[in-house]
């Protein structure tokens, strides 16, 4: 399988985004207090978890 900058880029952000909604899990906050805490735009962590659905679904599901 052919490595494109796309499917970098889309590792990438996947790593990104998972680790800050793992860092708000752990935490034990509300997803609005976290974000609060940690100068976060409630919405972004809300987009960037339905980002990350849609990437696995297209690992699971090739999206072509």
């Amino acid at each position: 399988m052919k490595t494109t900058i796309a499917t970098v880029k889309n590792e990438f952000r996947l790593t990104e985004w998972s680790a800050q909604i793992q860092a708000q899990k752990s935490s034990g906050l509300k997803v609005h207090k976290w974000c609060e805490e940690n100068g976060v735009n409630v919405n972004t962590v809300y987009l960037n978890f339905v980002q990350i659905i849609s990437l696995l679904i297209c690992y699971l599901i090739p999206c072509h």
